[in-house]
């Protein structure tokens, strides 16, 4: 037991040069990252899997332990190194589920990325990520808890899905505010070339239809995250919102998250149903119900 301590005493200090040394190496060549940030259920997997497909980015798809940039290397050495990956386009694509941290609150750690960071939201309807919560942890109680259910286990996180999005909210909030992009996943959903030759445009990337079509593999992204992703297909069917609660969870849902609404261009509804979105002619969202 002293041995192996003795052992990881003496290689830790070599690790963390190495570490650092590979981090430099590997991401000498990016000129920005764009961090996408949103809810687990939020479209954020689809939303990242399309800039990951752009020919001048690569990246991680959802990336774990994501606290300062600083660890992004530490994180993910033994897959970088499995797959002799190397980020060789000049743009980066970090993709992570708002949790621990506050993005502003992460932006603070980038010290020695900050000027190449393009924070980017992504946004869907916070009744529908309710209902797909509910699905997984089984009631409310659940959700508020971080109780799993079915595996019998709780989140390994103090940040509850509750809390999530309040936090999250707080997020959008400041992106509003500072004018960073924000992208609607159900928009996406209905017209995905439109929107993401918006997002590109605020963002300062060229627009590719590679991000729509999906010709790139995966080893050429780093794609070492999972999500409900099933190749380029872009359904309308999925720009839906979905209510399986009650009104009072109706209620506090449009109360707690305000912002998600007013930023998502989601309308109130009084009672729960479920219903379809489509866009009009200038682009906003309209409800009709199924």
């Amino acid at each position: 037991m002293g041995e192996q301590f003795v052992m990881k005493s003496l290689l830790s200090p070599l690790v963390f040069l190495l570490d650092t040394i590979s981090e430099k190496l590997y991401l000498r060549k990016v000129e920005s990252i764009i961090l996408l940030e949103g809810l687990q259920s939020g479209g954020s997997t689809l939303v990242s899997a399309c800039f990951l497909q752009h020919p001048n980015a690569n990246g991680i798809l959802d990336l774990f332990h994501f606290s300062d940039m600083h660890n992004f290397f530490r994180c993910h050495r033994k897959q970088i190194l499995k797959s002799g990956f190397t980020f060789k386009e000049p743009v980066l694509i970090v993709k992570f589920t708002c949790g621990h941290y506050n993005v502003h609150e992460m932006l603070k750690s980038f010290t020695a990325y900050e000027e190449r960071i393009v924070p980017v939201a992504i946004v869907r309807d916070p009744r529908s990520v309710v209902s797909s919560w509910l699905r997984r942890f089984g009631s409310l109680e659940n959700v508020y808890s971080g109780y799993t259910g079915k595996s019998g286990n709780f989140w390994d996180t103090p940040i509850k899905p509750w809390d999530r999005i309040a936090r999250f909210c707080d997020d959008l909030k400041w992106y509003k505010d500072n004018g960073h992009p924000i992208i609607i996943y159900e928009k996406l959903c209905i017209n995905p070339e439109q929107t993401l030759m918006k997002a590109c445009e605020q963002i300062g990337l060229p627009y590719s239809r590679d991000m729509i079509t999906w010709p790139k593999p995966d080893h050429d992204m780093l794609n070492t995250g999972g999500g409900n992703i099933h190749g380029p297909k872009f359904d309308k069917d999925l720009a839906k919102c979905n209510c399986v609660f009650d009104e009072h969870m109706l209620e506090r849902i449009q109360t707690d998250f305000d912002v998600l609404f007013e930023v998502g261009g989601y309308p109130l509804i009084e009672k729960p149903y479920s219903f379809k979105y489509s866009l009009d002619d200038i682009g906003n969202l309209i409800p009709s119900k199924e």
